[in-house]
Parts: C-alpha cells; sequence; structure tokens
C-alpha cells in the first residue's frame, strides 16, 4: 500500500524495514513468520493494481513519468544542496518534537540505561529508521517537509517511552513555560485569523469554527491557571496550533486553482473531452487536474515544449512565469486563477489595512491563464 503510494522510496524504506526486523542482533525474526504469504499476496495485489491500471488507460509511456518522477527529477547530485537538505531535515526533525525534547535532557544517562535494558531492539530500529529517512531526503533535487512524516509514528513512540521513564508527569519545571510559550502562539493565530476573515470577508462557517477554536484556547488557558492536566494542555496546544492555523491560510491558499479552474470552465461551457496542455507547476497541476474532473483531458507539457506539440490541443492554462511564449498575435489570453503569493504576505495585510485588496491580489498574486488559439472559439 506504501509502495502504491509513494513508489521507489517507500520500496526502499520497507526494505531497511525488513531487513533490520530480520538480522539486528537483539531479537531476531525467523523468515517464516516474516513471509506472511497471504499477507504478501494481498499487499502485492493493492501495490500493483494502480501499474496495472495506468498501463492499460496510458499504455508504457506512463513509466517514462513515473520513473521521472521517482528517480529523474527528483534526485540531487549536488554535493552543497544535499549537505543543506541533510541539515534542514535534520532541524526539522527536531522542531516537530518541540518543546518534548527539551524535557528529555533531564537524568539522560538514567533515561538512555533504562531504554536501553527494556528494549534495545526498538532503540535501535528507531535510530536506523530516523537516519535513513533523514539521509533519502537529503538526496532530492527539492526538499519538502512531509518527506519527514514516516518518522513521526516511532519516533514519537519512543520519545513518549522516554520522557515517562524521565518522570515528565512528575515535572514542573518547565512546563509552564512551555504552556505560555505555546498559548501565546495560539493567541497570535487567533488574533490573525480574525483580522484576515473579518477584514476579506469569510463565510459563517469559517467563525464558527473559528469561534470552536476560542472555546478550546479558553479551557486550555484554564487548565494552566488552576496547573491541572500539564503535560496533556501542552499536547492539546500543540494540536490547537495546526487547526488555528488553518483559519490563517484559508484567505490565503482557498479557492485553490482547481476549485477556480472549474467554475472557468462551467461558466464558459468548455466542451467535454477537451485536450488541455498544462505548463507551469506540477503540483499545481495535480489540483487542476482533480478539479476538471475525468470529462477533460489535461496533459501536462514540459517547460522545454516544442511548438509543433501545442499544435494537438485546443487549449491551454499557462503559469505566469511562462505566459511570455504566448503573447503574440495567434492566441488570445485570459486570466483563470489568481492567488495569494505568500511572498507578498506584507503587501497583502497593507492591502486590507487600506481597503485594497483586489488591486494587490491582480498585480502581485500568482496567476494561471487560460490561453486559446485566435481562430477557436471558446464557446460552443
Amino acid at each position: 500500500l506504501a509502495f502504491e503510494v509513494k513508489g521507489l522510496p517507500a520500496a526502499a524504506l520497507g526494505g531497511i524495514g525488513l531487513i533490520y526486523i530480520k538480522f539486528n542482533p537483539r531479537q531476531t525474526v525467523s523468515w517464516k513468520k516474516l513471509l506472511n504469504i497471504p499477507a504478501i499476496m494481498v499487499s502485492a495485489f493493492i501495490a500493483l493494481f494502480w501499474f496495472v491500471a495506468m498501463y492499460r488507460i496510458h499504455g508504457a509511456v506512463y513509466l517514462d513519468s513515473f520513473f521521472e518522477d521517482q528517480v529523474g527529477m527528483r534526485v540531487s547530485s549536488k554535493a552543497v544542496q544535499i549537505a543543506g537538505n541533510l541539515i534542514l531535515g535534520t532541524v526539522l526533525m527536531f522542531a516537530l518534537y518541540v518543546p518534548w525534547f527539551l524535557f528529555g535532557f533531564k537524568n539522560m544517562k538514567k533515561n538512555w540505561r533504562e531504554v536501553k535494558s527494556e528494549n534495545m531492539a526498538f532503540t535501535g530500529f528507531v535510530i536506523v529508521w530516523v537516519l535513513s529517512i533523514i539521509l533519502m531526503s537529503g538526496l532530492v533535487s527539492k526538499f519538502y517537509e512531509r518527506y519527514l512524516l514516516p518518522i513521526i509514528p516511532f519516533a514519537s513512540v519512543w520519545l513518549a517511552w522516554w520522557l515517562i521513564k524521565g518522570g515528565i508527569f512528575e515535572q514542573k519545571s518547565g512546563k509552564k513555560t512551555a504552556i505560555f510559550i505555546l498559548q501565546a502562539l495560539n493567541l497570535i493565530l487567533i488574533i490573525a485569523a480574525l483580522f484576515l476573515n473579518i477584514r476579506l470577508g469569510a463565510p459563517t462557517l469559517v467563525f464558527v469554527g473559528l469561534g470552536f477554536g476560542i472555546l478550546i484556547w479558553v479551557y486550555l488557558i484554564r487548565l494552566c491557571w488552576r496547573e491541572i492536566k500539564s503535560v496533556e494542555a501542552i499536547s492539546y496546544s500543540i494540536l490547537l496550533l495546526f487547526y488555528l492555523g488553518s483559519f490563517v491560510t484559508y484567505q490565503i491558499s482557498l479557492p485553490d486553482q482547481g476549485d477556480q479552474v472549474s467554475e472557468f470552465i462551467l461558466e464558459n461551457n468548455i466542451p467535454k473531452g477537451s485536450r488541455i496542455a498544462f505548463i507551469g507547476h506540477l503540483h499545481t497541476g495535480s489540483k487542476i487536474r482533480i478539479g476538471l474532473g475525468k470529462d477533460y483531458k489535461m496533459i501536462d507539457v514540459v517547460q522545454s515544449y516544442d511548438e509543433k506539440k501545442l499544435e494537438d490541443f485546443s487549449f491551454f492554462i499557462v503559469e505566469d512565469k511562462h505566459i511570455e511564449s504566448f503573447i503574440n498575435n495567434h492566441y488570445q489570453i485570459e486570466t483563470i486563477t489568481v492567488n495569494w503569493d505568500p511572498k507578498i504576505l506584507a503587501e497583502m495585510i497593507q492591502g486590507i489595512l487600506v481597503n485594497n485588496v483586489s488591486e494587490v491580489l491582480k498585480q502581485q498574486g500568482r496567476k494561471y491563464y487560460w490561453v486559446t488559439h485566435k481562430n477557436q472559439k471558446n464557446v460552443e
């Protein structure tokens, strides 16, 4: 199942896990137990079903895209970039567990002896697993923090085990400070979310959800004031950061390009079955492809495209940084999506304050364009 979703990296990680389980000296597992035939058969069917389906739909050419995505453009050969990715991955791994790992410094030697004596096999597996994922993440051409997600389950269990050995539930020093900092961060998010959504006119449902988050925040303040359930309060405060953060990003990221394109397609009665060339960021292309649905065939065209290739398409969706190639007498261009660019957050806030948001978004936002041949009608 992991291979179906994440491809070759998941196969590599799965292989590392199986090798460790089989050959670690602390707790070996027999081949008979490891190679469970029913489980292998079910897993193989699930993992390979997607590849068989894609072969029947697209033919062998889809393997080129798969290989390019998994190995070609993903893998970096630059030493400086790899070193930077490794440093970033390591820093982010610790950042994922703030403030928990800070509580683990107390009685480090004693805790290490205890966890080592209880279950060194699991400790060793966590170390191998974390290092493997960080190393694999370091080799990519562009680092994404989501690459570290497989670390979280095992490392979280191990860290919780470590903290309990260190008496986290009995500790008082540091917990008040952690809770105060987290609650202050949540308050900042509440203020930012209220500011953005009130000024930009969010729907009622957004304020209902935000109000629910504020109630949780008040409840956590009460727990802190009474000095009860301190560890739980820290956990809830961390989770609340992500919940409240979604109300801040709501105005920046939604509606996404897929929703905007879908609305444009319906309003302009674009014929179903049309072939659409996409020239832009592949992740944005995935959102747009989902928005288009199965009635339209959108093909990613590489940036170094051939003009003859474009003749095979009725319509084009083009990212703003590639639109220069289409500004001539042969094409008709209109804006199809506009989204905020995080780089212009300061300009966005300034636009909100002076009530000039639409103009700032129009001038500096991220745009995708709908491009057609001038001798072609948009509407049938």
